[in-house]
């Protein structure tokens, strides 16, 4: 689903990239507001403010909010869903059944956000009066996979038959196959402490002290026990628990981002509720120090790049609409696609259409952009070339585009 959310503002701003982005700080700022309304429901207005303005200015989301993609883009859905979830009484089957749809949504969006979606399920499922009413919520997350498991039928199980049968799920266990992938620590009590450690540059403190901070009432003492806040708040730390088991071999910082919202959510709402604003207030003025610096830097990859290079191979008559070509990218540092949608989306932009990622073995023609410098096409050795046939790299005329060399070569 999430391939098709930006697809509204990219046809209403004509194609403008820029308003992906922009579409995508409207998503967070829209979650934020939703749970800003309905803390006001509950609480203070003070409350609210201090507790909007502590998701506001997290890193979490002064980062995730300016990078659309499903690693970032489920979060301001989620926080939507864990705020219905928390502050509304939900009871009737077809909300039940359209609330299943909209978790099963964003599972969709990236499986890492099940390692809060699970747990904040569980406060859903504890707050039903009729119990018979789970199979509705667990049926209906379980049918808006209903896509997935079409596609897989269609194409024979391929995506099935790559993880388990060829075995791609030993390439994660042995971290070989994602540039920039971070090793956890095998023994899962060690990796609790790691995982807790990293996730302060998205938290500003450790997930570890919030948890303390949660779990007395300062000054008087623990907590109130309400049943809803103790699953939100052991949600929590099961959470960081299961990531501790699983990101053993291998995770992103992204592969955290599930985790880290329900560790604010879980934080900011007990909070709140108990009217600790002082700890509120210091927490926010840390987020306001410890700002990341990393949003003001200039992207090292411009879209300008990239639409100036199939500028240039169109100018050149690299290519033309009537023929059958593809393309492949190389890029410094190797990025996860080799495929090109960069340059696919603006020749699509100028009435270009390349060829299908998947058909590289009927393509006539293979254009190649490369990011590194006298880059050797001949050493170029993966799925795609070897699909379209490495025997006819060695023929490949080259051209220039400022940072990018072209490559064509024809069958």
């Amino acid at each position: 689903y999430y391939y098709y959310l930006f697809v509204p503002i990219l046809l209403l701003s004509q194609y403008n990239i820029d308003a992906v982005l922009f579409f995508n700080t409207f998503l967070f700022s829209l979650s934020l507001g939703f749970f800003f309304y309905k803390v006001s429901t509950k609480q203070s207005f003070l409350a609210s403010i201090l507790a909007t303005s502590a998701f506001l200015f997290s890193p979490l989301f002064l980062i995730a909010s300016r990078n659309p993609s499903n690693a970032f883009t489920y979060i301001p859905f989620l926080l939507i869903l864990m705020t219905i979830i928390y502050f509304d009484d939900i009871q009737k089957p077809k909300q039940i059944f359209f609330l299943g749809i909209f978790a099963g949504i964003i599972a969709t969006f990236h499986l890492v956000s099940i390692s809060a979606l699970f747990f904040i399920s569980l406060l859903f499922l504890y707050k039903l009066k009729r119990k018979e009413y789970y199979f509705l919520y667990v049926g209906s997350f379980v049918a808006s996979f209903a896509p997935l498991l079409l596609f897989e039928i269609k194409h024979n199980f391929v995506m099935f038959k790559n993880t388990f049968i060829d075995k791609s799920y030993l390439m994660w266990i042995k971290n070989s196959n994602i540039p920039g992938g971070i090793t956890g620590k095998k023994n899962p009590i060690e990796n609790f402490f790691f995982i807790a450690k990293t996730m302060e540059k998205f938290i500003v403190i450790n997930p570890l002290i919030l948890f303390i901070i949660s779990t007395f009432k300062v000054p008087n003492g623990l907590i109130e026990r309400d049943k809803k806040d103790l699953i939100l708040y052991f949600g929590s730390i099961a959470s960081l628990i299961f990531l501790a088991l699983f990101m053993r071999f291998q995770f992103i910082y992204h592969y955290l981002f599930a985790t880290i919202a329900l560790i604010l959510f879980s934080t900011i709402v007990v909070l709140a509720k108990n009217k600790l604003y002082v700890i509120l207030f210091i927490f926010i003025a840390l987020e306001l120090v410890f700002i990341p610096k990393e949003i003001y830097l200039k992207t090292w990859r411009e879209a300008k790049t990239y639409e100036n290079a199939v500028n240039i191979a169109i100018q050149n008559h690299l290519i033309s609409k009537s023929e059958s070509f593809n393309i492949i990218q190389v890029t410094n540092p190797d990025l996860l696609s080799p495929n090109g949608f960069e340059y696919r989306y603006f020749l699509q932009k100028r009435g270009f259409a390349p060829d299908s990622e998947f058909i590289y073995k009927t393509s006539r023609k293979l254009i190649l952009f490369s990011e590194k410098p006298e880059y050797d096409i001949k050493e170029l050795d993966t799925w795609e070339s070897r699909e379209f046939g490495r025997e006819y790299l060695s023929k490949a005329k080259k051209y220039k585009s400022g940072k990018i060399t072209i490559y064509v070569t024809n069958k």
